[in-house]
């Protein structure tokens, strides 16, 4: 079993306009290749872009090419369960008498249908609307009276 690549994060907040166009430059230049740019709002006119690379001196390169007249950093992100962390502080959704919720959490005592959602990298939390409107169009049905055999929720994901 192969061990799971470390990525090296490049990392510098920057006025708007600087940062977009520096998360512009780290993504589209073909000498580095980020794995992948991320920009995030950092007050009212800053932002903060990340850009993930292999190795260590592909990270330094792009630097050294794109940024450096600032006080960017270049670090190893840390080994941590990424899904995990960003999933275990999700609260319980309750879509009519249901309640979707993780193994992290134990479900409302007043919770008739409660649903034990194991989230991953490639399943959801039930925290997307279409989830909870499928739970909920469900409930309704069956409030109504009506009970069909099957139901099916068909997602793409972000695709």
């Amino acid at each position: 079993m192969s061990e799971a690549i470390r990525p090296y994060a490049l990392s510098v907040t920057l006025p708007a306009q600087q940062g977009y166009a520096a998360a512009e430059a780290l993504g589209f230049d073909e000498m580095t290749e980020a794995l992948s740019v991320s920009i995030f709002d950092d007050g009212p006119d800053h932002v903060s872009v990340q850009a993930l690379y292999e190795t260590q001196g592909l990270a330094e390169a792009a630097r050294k090419q794109h940024l450096a007249d600032t006080d960017a950093s270049v670090a190893q992100m840390p080994d941590e369960d990424w899904v995990g962390l960003s999933q275990s502080g999700l609260a319980p959704i309750r879509a009519g008498r249901f309640v979707v919720h993780g193994s992290h959490d134990t479900p409302p005592a007043d919770a008739p249908f409660p649903i034990l959602v194991e989230a991953g990298q490639a399943f959801g939390t039930g925290h997307h609307g279409t989830t909870q409107g499928c739970l909920e169009m469900m409930d309704r049905l069956e409030l109504d009276g009506r009970s069909p055999a099957t139901i099916l929720d068909l997602g793409t994901g972000a695709g």
